[in-house]
């Protein structure tokens, strides 16, 4: 089961799927009682990426907006209207990332995503799988010195 930022599982934090949810505020979804719980400090940035998921049969693909990133993941911003909002409630997607002067690819995890405003998502992505070059990339974005 995902669990929400919260650690609580969606169906116990409000994070989760239906139609009353997207008309609540980002403060309704997530409860935070202020001890961080990150193991890897965030790089606030504003790049570009694509998530890329679905099936052999019909794969599909969202822009995203990039707002941090560290080691073991990233929060993003992601436009979806309600057919594709499925998506992101896939297991596993690929995402693309274009850090300045590369490209990286990952597989991710979303770990939780919320409403911000309509037909907006914040979403939590955890790097599940990469090549050492990807990795490389991402080491070097996060120290400053992309590509």
């Amino acid at each position: 089961m995902k669990r929400g930022i919260s650690g609580k599982s969606r169906a116990d934090s409000g994070i989760h799927r239906g139609s009353s949810w997207a008309r609540r505020s980002l403060a309704e979804h997530v409860s935070w009682d202020g001890q961080e719980r990150r193991r890897h400090e965030r790089l606030r940035v504003n790049w570009r990426g694509v998530l890329i998921g679905g099936s052999s049969d019909l794969m599909r693909s969202v822009d995203v907006q990039v707002l941090d990133l560290s080691e073991g993941g990233c929060c993003i911003h992601v436009r979806q209207s309600s057919p594709d909002r499925s998506l992101l409630s896939e297991d596993r997607l690929n995402l693309n990332l274009y850090v300045p002067g590369a490209v990286l690819s990952s597989t991710v995890e979303v770990r939780w995503y919320v409403p911000i405003q309509e037909e907006v998502y914040g979403a939590g992505l955890e790097f599940v799988a990469m090549s050492s070059r990807d990795r490389s990339i991402l080491m070097s974005a996060l120290k400053g010195n992309p590509g």
